[in-house]
């Protein structure tokens, strides 16, 4: 950022089994350089969080999870969804993603066109 603290925080809400428990701030922050053109769009836009890569770029995030006096916290699950990864004109470029560290019963939604496959250092997930 120009100025401030860098990273992305997002006021969540922690729930179990849809019953709302208490607010949590979660913090995105880059662990690799980052760059892209549209970094002014990051942060979040109605429902949805919104974390801008250009074309050939990638960046290396970590998520943390805090109570809104900032104090981290541990929590049994993080359920995180990611939205329309695309492909580019003519299958020029793939968004992809690729989680590390996951829990061994997490899951993909059911009825989905992105292609799963195990990539050293995590599972990959790629636009189709």
């Amino acid at each position: 950022p120009d100025s401030g603290k860098e990273g992305i925080v997002y006021n969540c809400s922690e729930s179990n089994n849809g019953k709302y428990l208490r607010n949590v701030l979660v913090k995105v922050n880059a662990k690799s350089d980052y760059k892209s053109k549209s970094a002014h769009l990051n942060g979040k836009h109605n429902d949805f969080g919104s974390i801008r890569v250009d074309s050939g770029d990638h960046v290396d995030v970590r998520f943390s999870i805090f109570d809104m006096e900032e104090e981290p916290l541990t929590v049994d699950f993080f359920r995180i969804t990611f939205y329309d990864l695309d492909e580019g004109p003519h299958h020029t470029s793939k968004e992809y993603i690729i989680a590390e560290d996951m829990h061994p019963d997490a899951e993909m939604a059911k009825h989905t066109e992105v292609e799963e496959k195990k990539v050293h250092g995590g599972e990959e997930y790629m636009a189709s």
